[in-house]
């Protein structure tokens, strides 16, 4: 059960460094020349977050299956990546606030909280969770 808590709670600290130091570094390595690279990083970024810190919680209590729980989790998530992109214009001279960042954190989100159980319920990624 603590492995779930340290697990969200280092991904949490990763999107946070992740989010305010310079996304040019990934413009400079060559075989990373993909378009739209930093959304598709956002996107995954957040719908990983999504399966790490609901995983937790059910993990704490079956009641959190209901779907209220999960949508609860999905706007305080979505709260924090509203937060870090606030965070980003004020506080990273090198970074500023994007609403397309903010709309694949969302759908990372949204689509996390649609795929959660057929990814924990897989027997592979299942036993990650």
């Amino acid at each position: 059960m603590r492995y779930n808590l340290l697990i969200s709670i280092l991904w949490t600290i990763f999107i946070i460094v992740g989010s305010i130091i310079s996304g040019e570094t990934l413009d400079n390595v060559s075989f990373l020349k993909i378009p739209h690279l930093d959304k598709v990083i956002h996107f995954l970024w957040y719908f990983v977050l999504f399966i790490f810190w609901y995983s937790f919680l059910l993990s704490k209590n079956y009641k959190f299956v209901s779907l209220s729980y999960r949508l609860i989790v999905f706007l305080v998530l979505s709260a924090f990546g509203l937060m870090m992109e606030i965070v980003q214009k004020l506080f990273a001279s090198h970074r500023y606030f994007e609403i397309n960042d903010l709309l694949f954190n969302i759908l990372g989100l949204f689509l996390g909280l649609l795929f959660f159980f057929p990814i924990y319920q897989n027997k592979f990624f299942g036993r990650f969770l």
